[in-house]
């Protein structure tokens, strides 16, 4: 259900000023931040600040997949609930220039159905995975810390006026079962296959749950893409070293084409056949482009 660009809920009312700073926190849980935040993990094999040695490449193909996961139930459940948004009022935004104004009204704003929350699911799953593959044991402090930012992104949502409180609970009962149940399967994450394949099967239900429209089908191609990819050369792809040169030439060059082609995708909406493909595409070259630079170091 969409109320248009420059429409808010009574809660940004009640709030005030600090909107702005919700509509920032939202970004945690938007699939462009979670995109490029498990890319960059993935690409640069873990060594970046706050991870370096604690999770590696197969860790975080391994919550690419969770993503993956969540954004299937999610676009599957909108869907098929079809629970409307709150109702909206005039975006209080006349102390930004007109670009920033525009930039800030699309931030407050969001299409489509309400329940369940695809921040609150897509954090829980992707901050939770993170904290659970983190290191060599699980730690509380940890899952609290994801618990924690979960819960802060996904009060955003209620504070920026896109969503009800019911569904960003929702999304949070989704997720975690989602995560929980990942988590059994695969071993905590160490058969990334397997965590693959359960996207796949939430992707097909999605699609069938929800109906052939794009999301489904976007969800069900990088499900796909990831599965198929890993069965070939998971194994390969995990252990390939990758020195600090190629970490670089990586993030250089793999972020900017991995983004393209989900830009792409999203901003010139093709016939369904080549959406799927795109998909499918987006995620497998993802996967395989640590392989690439592994070669040519040889």
């Amino acid at each position: 259900m969409s109320h248009g660009v420059g429409a808010i809920s009574t809660a940004q009312g009640i709030l005030g000023p600090l909107v702005p700073v919700f509509a920032l926190v939202t970004q945690l849980g938007d699939v462009w931040f979670l995109l490029v935040l498990l890319s960059t993990l993935y690409l640069a094999d873990g060594r970046v600040p706050g991870f370096r040695g604690l999770v590696d490449r197969r860790d975080a193909a391994y919550v690419v997949a969770l993503a993956i996961g969540g954004l299937a139930l999610t676009v599957g459940l909108k869907l098929l609930v079809a629970f409307p948004r709150p109702p909206a009022e005039p975006v209080n935004g006349a102390w930004l220039p007109g670009p920033l104004f525009e930039l800030y009204a699309s931030v407050v704003h969001a299409d489509g159905y309400g329940f369940p929350s695809g921040h609150a699911i897509g954090s829980t799953v992707v901050y939770g995975g993170l904290a659970l593959v983190y290191g060599d044991s699980i730690s509380r402090r940890r899952l609290l810390l994801a618990g924690g930012l979960a819960g802060l992104i996904g009060f955003s949502r209620v504070a920026i006026g896109v969503h009800h409180l019911v569904s960003v609970l929702g999304g949070f009962a989704i997720g975690a079962a989602y995560l929980g149940l990942a988590t059994a399967v695969t071993d905590n994450g160490r058969r990334v296959g397997l965590a693959y394949l359960l996207a796949v099967v939430a992707g097909v239900v999605a699609l069938f749950g929800g109906g052939f429209t794009r999301d489904p089908v976007i969800a069900l191609g990088m499900a796909l893409g990831g599965w198929l990819i890993w069965q070939v050369a998971g194994e390969r792809i995990a252990a390939v070293p990758t020195s600090t040169a190629g970490t670089r030439l990586l993030l250089a060059a793999g972020l900017p084409v991995v983004g393209a082609l989900f830009v792409g995708m999203e901003l010139l909406e093709p016939a369904l056949s080549l959406t799927f493909l795109l998909s499918v595409l987006i995620v497998a070259v993802l996967l395989v482009l640590p392989v690439a630079v592994g070669e040519r170091k040889r």
